[in-house]
């Protein structure tokens, strides 16, 4: 009897924990993964920005391969950055609540830093191949980035981590770097009437994307 009761005991313990730990879905995960640098000093000894993100944020974590492929195909927002840029963190509260408003719409992210460091750096030549893929495949698209990004003595794109992609069927229809012109300082909050200027930035590339093409000949 004793016997029994302890196996018992035991299987309503593991079950019982199992249950409760469900997995964590992509919006949890970014939101942790952001808010944990709370109160935290970048290596210029300023503290990072605060940020509050959702916990249900319409964030996919995509791999290499899937971020190569969404700029090939699909209709969804691409996110390259990571955590530790304020650029990022001043605007993507408001990226993710403007996204919130369009159905099936989703922020395809990746966080670039690694593999953009390995190709800078010489270092890991599979994060640095990575990196000239992503590259490669941002060439492809004949979208004008010459005023929102600078490129490496050899020729090569640097990817800035504020940039957003918008892609409608596999074609690049808008991109937006950082906040709005009247925000110099990304250590400093956006005030309401720009958070209402960048939603309407964002809103502007999101109503052309879920945007029907007209029945017949779009080159007529």
């Amino acid at each position: 009897m004793r016997k029994l009761l302890t196996l018992l005991i035991v299987f309503a313990l593991v079950f019982g924990l199992s249950g409760c730990q469900s997995k964590e879905n992509d919006g949890a995960r970014f939101k942790r993964e952001y808010e944990q640098l709370h109160g935290q000093k970048d290596e210029d000894g300023k503290v990072f920005c605060d940020l509050s993100l959702p916990d249900d944020g319409k964030i996919i974590y995509a791999d290499p391969d899937k971020i190569c492929e969404a700029f090939e195909n699909g209709t969804h927002v691409i996110y390259l950055g990571w955590p530790q840029c304020n650029w990022c963190r001043r605007m993507l509260p408001v990226l993710l609540e403007t996204v919130q408003e369009y159905s099936g719409v989703y922020v395809y992210y990746y966080n670039l830093k690694a593999a953009r460091e390995a190709f800078e750096n010489g270092g890991d030549e599979k994060l640095a191949q990575v990196y000239r893929s992503i590259v490669s495949e941002l060439e492809k698209d004949d979208y004008d980035l010459t005023d929102l990004i600078s490129y490496y003595e050899d020729g090569t794109m640097k990817i800035p981590s504020s940039l957003v992609y918008f892609i409608r069927e596999g074609e690049i229809i808008g991109v937006h770097r950082r906040t709005v012109a009247s925000h110099l300082d990304a250590f400093e909050p956006l005030d309401d009437g720009q958070k209402k200027e960048l939603a309407e930035i964002y809103r502007s590339y999101l109503e052309e994307m879920v945007r029907k093409s007209a029945p017949g000949c779009d080159e007529c």
